[in-house]
């Protein structure tokens, strides 16, 4: 019965990308995966009327030194500023285990100093 293989693939496909899912979303701490904090503020600009965003000049972005040569020329593009209540405002951008499997978690636990801006 080749025809009752075909069939399964898609379901056992659609249960491993489930299991992926739930597996990652059970796993990994809120707002610790390396772009959340961008997404949440983001989606906090946008509740509060900021659709858009301000445009960064491009010599702050360069200032960073967080980009490569190659990585600048997208960014600047897409490299966008908010305005986020105090209370509201994330304290680890880019979290501190962010790109470092060597740092412990313990480190999200840590209180952080809120940014004036």
């Amino acid at each position: 019965m080749p025809g009752a293989r075909v069939s399964r693939a898609p379901v056992l496909l659609l249960s491993a990308l489930t299991c992926w899912m739930l597996l990652w979303a059970l796993t990994n701490p809120l707002r610790t995966a390396p772009d959340e904090p961008s997404h949440y503020a983001k989606a906090v600009a946008a509740g509060h009327g900021q659709i858009l965003g301000d445009a960064v000049p491009f010599a702050e972005i360069q200032a960073t030194r967080a980009f490569s040569d190659d990585s600048l020329r997208q960014v600047r593009n897409a490299y966008r500023s908010f305005l986020l209540p105090a209370d509201l405002r994330d304290t680890t951008n880019p979290p501190c285990t962010a790109l470092h499997p060597d740092v412990s978690a313990a480190c999200l636990r840590l209180p952080a100093a809120v940014p004036d801006g």
